[in-house]
């Protein structure tokens, strides 16, 4: 694994969120598919974590930038 991948657990910690739930939400389409897979463990693009557009009432408002 290189360092520009997360784990399923670095991307719940970027969302607030426990693993099981961001594992749920990827089994629902409500977060972006893994990159690959290392082995059998699933792992990210940080940048597509971060700049996914979450839906509904879980949204995350304050972690927005603005320029």
């Amino acid at each position: 694994m290189t360092e520009e991948e997360w784990t399923a657990q670095q991307c719940a910690d970027a969302w607030g969120i426990k693993v099981k739930t961001w594992h749920g939400y990827v089994a629902r389409g409500q977060a972006p598919p893994a990159k690959r897979h290392v082995g059998r463990t699933p792992v990210w693009d940080p940048e597509t974590v971060r700049t996914y557009d979450r839906q509904g009432q879980g949204k995350r408002t304050d972690l927005t930038q603005e320029n």
